[in-house]
């Protein structure tokens, strides 16, 4: 088993001042996996505030960079989740979501949690890379 941690500029900092234990990126045998990524903006590393489209953005971009720390795209992704503070949010997560996959999308699970103290949405994917 070759299991590889990626330092992922900015996103990873991010995390460590967030606090929480957790690796941005995990590759292994053949595939890579994220952690669930909170709304960073991957420039600064700060948690984007608003509604939930504007947060669903900048998942997305930090998960944009964090994949390609990896080598990877959206379009290797085979399977995401998303978890929501708010199922009601579902529609308009969405709208922003079908951006990032135009090629298909792929296996998804999406559920509802409890409240973080400063964001709606967490979104963690598995991507295959050579």
């Amino acid at each position: 088993m070759d299991r590889t941690i990626i330092d992922v500029p900015v996103i990873s900092d991010a995390l460590r001042r967030l606090g929480v234990p957790v690796s941005p990126l995990v590759r292994l045998e053949g595939r890579l996996y994220t952690c669930g990524m909170p709304p960073l903006d991957p420039l600064t590393g700060e948690i984007v505030e608003g509604d939930i489209a504007t947060q669903t953005r900048a998942v997305m971009e930090a998960l944009k960079v964090t994949l390609a720390a990896g080598g990877a795209t959206f379009g290797q992704v085979a399977k995401v989740n998303v978890f929501l503070t708010d199922n009601a949010d579902a529609p308009a997560m969405n709208a922003v979501y079908r951006d990032y996959f135009r090629n298909g999308f792929p296996a998804r699970s999406c559920v509802a949690v409890q409240a973080w103290p400063r964001f709606d949405i967490e979104i963690e994917c598995i991507a295959a890379v050579p």
